[in-house]
């Protein structure tokens, strides 16, 4: 085995007790097998399996979100994306299924497909994804999930409500937009296109139309792009939009986290109502407009067993009288292990701090640990040594708008779509659009073009949110039971609360809070009581 930079313990104590911000991990997977997979010598693995690949326009033209929805879907075998990868249209079978689609104008996508699906009975597969040198013992492709995509391959901006998230970058590269979760409401927030475990955001991450989302101008994006070998790990909730720079294969696993225990109670009500909801509106193809292609329509009974279980669980772990858990390595622990380097020679502590002698700033490592002096240290040391990458906070577009109109703006963050270095007419051409999307007071906003669903839905962002949450989480509070009934709430009512998620939240916990207690005072959860037909 091959030594690695950190030990697992250590990087599990970063990773669940350190880090509050992305960050990158070096050196820690180069004697993983997955190291070696290509696209191609995945295809001599899956031989005829096929995988579902969602495919998607280059340019959209739409204004606004490339939902998944607006996808196409076909079943081809990796082989077959292969070929189209290597040859476009012109050298691919006429009975490949992605012949239809150029590969100049479209990408293809076969995201988040389940390891343990895929690889099936293929153990030494699902083993070549090692967790255990994160600490994480016992845990490799089984709780892992395959990405494989070519160039422009993105999904929309969201955050996951369970757990963090560790990405491996086998092969390609990807870039990361992510933002905090104190930036949600700039990000605009919904459960519209519903799909459990994610909260979508509305806003076009690369092309933000800013007068019908004005408080994304001031949303600060942490932006990284990941090589093969790195590692990315993604703090709770931070939202994301993840985009492919080449022909890429990734791999996760989301870490569960004590607080999921409640999220999945919130999840469950959440579920209930949408799906009570959903229930009543169908397209002329008999499918649920407001649901995310990834996600399937549950009845009442079914969704009432996900929260009796959830209740359940969540109820018992709080009756639990369980001691408080031991740290994984104590502090001492971890201010002798930064103290001795890899050659296993012991320096004598120093007085002044190793940030004197790091090619990181005292304001990187504040960025990424705790408070505790001790925590910094070993993340200056890592990062001097390479091991870790801070991911550099960028200026919101409103910094970038207000440093436009000096001649030294670099426009760095648009440099992929003009070049690093561009001619004087590109650039005023690009100063103007800029411009342009940016707003102006002189335009006025049209509003939706079209009469879509998700259209429809954005008028109500416009709304008074004050009136509404106070009505709607009154309501909830003056309930006799804890009921999830839609009878008494206007239909506005119930989209603003499915398309603001602040306010979901409150109705959640509000309603978790009766569950709990309903739970714990014995009285049975019947459906009556819990979904309204």
């Amino acid at each position: 085995m091959a030594t690695k930079p950190i030990s697992a313990e250590i990087a599990k104590t970063l990773v669940l007790e350190t880090f509050t911000k992305p960050v990158v991990f070096n050196g820690m997977i180069e004697d993983w097998p997955v190291r070696l997979w290509t696209v191609d010598s995945l295809c001599n693995e899956l031989g005829e399996e096929k995988l579902t690949f969602r495919i998607g326009p280059k340019q959209w033209n739409q204004h606004g979100v490339l939902w998944e929805g607006n996808c196409c879907y076909r079943d081809a075998t990796l082989q077959q994306f292969s070929d189209w990868l290597k040859n476009d249209n012109t050298g691919v079978s006429d009975n490949n299924p992605l012949i239809e689609f150029s590969q100049t104008d479209y990408w293809c996508y076969a995201d988040y497909k389940y390891m343990a699906q895929v690889f099936k009975d293929r153990t030494d597969l699902l083993k070549a994804v090692k967790w255990d040198d994160f600490g994480f013992h016992g845990r490799d492709g089984t709780q892992s999930t395959l990405w494989i995509g070519s160039v422009g391959c993105h999904t929309p901006c969201h955050y996951d409500t369970y757990g963090c998230n560790l990405v491996v970058q086998v092969f390609g590269q990807k870039t990361w937009h992510l933002f905090p979760p104190q930036q949600t409401s700039m990000l605009y927030p919904t459960r519209i296109p519903y799909e459990e475990s994610s909260v979508f955001s509305q806003v076009n991450i690369l092309d933000p139309d800013l007068r019908k989302f004005p408080r994304f101008e001031n949303a600060t994006p942490y932006i990284v792009t990941v090589n093969p070998g790195e590692v990315l790990f993604v703090p709770r909730h931070w939202w994301h939009f993840v985009e492919c720079d080449s022909t890429a294969i990734s791999i996760n696993s989301w870490i569960e986290l004590d607080a999921d225990d409640e999220t999945r109670v919130e999840e469950a009500i959440t579920r209930t109502v949408t799906c009570n909801l959903l229930s009543q509106i169908k397209d002329r193809d008999g499918k649920h407009p407001w649901l995310n292609p990834t996600e399937d329509f549950t009845n009442s009974e079914t969704n009432l067993q996900y929260l009796r279980a959830a209740v359940q669980k969540s109820y018992e772990k709080s009756k639990t009288d369980m001691p408080i858990p031991e740290r994984s390595l104590e502090k001492k622990d971890l201010f002798d292990a930064v103290k001795t380097d890899c050659d296993g020679k012991t320096h004598k502590k120093r007085k002044t701090s190793l940030l004197d002698e790091t090619f990181c700033s005292d304001e990187d490592v504040q960025s990424l640990s705790g408070s505790a002096n001790e925590d910094k240290v070993l993340v200056a040391n890592l990062m001097s040594r390479g091991i870790l990458q801070n991911v550099k906070c960028k200026a919101s577009i409103l910094q970038q708008n207000k440093a436009l109109k000096s001649e030294s703006w670099s426009y760095t963050n648009h440099k992929d779509r003009i070049g690093d270095t561009a001619d004087v007419e590109t650039l005023h051409k690009h100063k103007t659009n800029v411009n342009n999307k940016l707003g102006s007071d002189k335009l006025d906003h049209e509003g939706p073009t079209d009469d879509s669903e998700l259209d429809v839905i954005h008028k109500y962002n416009t709304m008074d949110k004050s009136e509404l949450d106070s009505d709607f989480t009154h309501k909830v509070r003056n309930r006799d039971k804890c009921e999830l009934g839609v009878e008494d709430l206007s239909y506005e009512t119930i989209v603003e609360c499915l398309t603001h998620p602040t306010i979901v939240s409150k109705v959640a916990e509000l309603l978790k809070d009766k569950c709990l207690s309903n739970r714990a005072g014995q009285k049975p959860l019947n459906q009556s009581a819990y979904y309204h037909r």
